[in-house]
């Protein structure tokens, strides 16, 4: 039962930093915050498809029209810098010469979806298969996030 206490601290500490390295890398490569937290958002799809691969639930249609939203809202995120507004006054920013690339941002906003979506998995099995209550799960796993943090 430890074992279920010290994965769940770990997952959650996982996702804790890639949020903060996500946030730190999109800030330094001049993306779009929007743009990764609407990465971010895939973690729902990420976590019912592999929900579908591992415990066999099905993945329901309103996950998939929802998914659909997002994309298109991230789409619309990334487009509105392109769109000049004339009655604000834009300040212009010096790029940081050691700013890395626009993908790579990007690539570590796709982490955060997938560590969640496994904390996700690795929160079923230990509800489902290894029978720890909730309350005594995230009691635990708060306790020692608490300790490391």
């Amino acid at each position: 039962m430890i074992f279920t206490f010290i994965g769940g601290a770990f997952w959650q500490l996982a996702v804790l930093m890639s949020i903060i390295y996500s946030y730190d890398v999109s800030n330094r490569a001049g993306l779009n915050i929007g743009i990764s937290t609407s990465i971010w958002a895939t973690s729902a799809f990420i976590s019912a498809v592999l929900d579908r691969i591992i415990y066999g639930s099905q993945i329901k249609l309103y996950q998939i029209g929802g998914m659909v939203a997002l994309v298109g809202c991230g789409i619309l995120v990334s487009l509105s810098e392109y769109v000049n507004d004339k009655t604000s006054d834009s300040v212009e920013q010096t790029k940081d010469p050691d700013a890395p690339p626009i993908y790579m941002a990007v690539l570590w906003s796709l982490i955060m979806p997938v560590t969640f979506a496994c904390q996700s998995m690795f929160e079923k099995w230990t509800v489902t298969i290894a029978a720890v209550r909730p309350m005594d799960w995230a009691f635990a796993v708060w306790f020692q996030m608490s300790l490391v943090l």
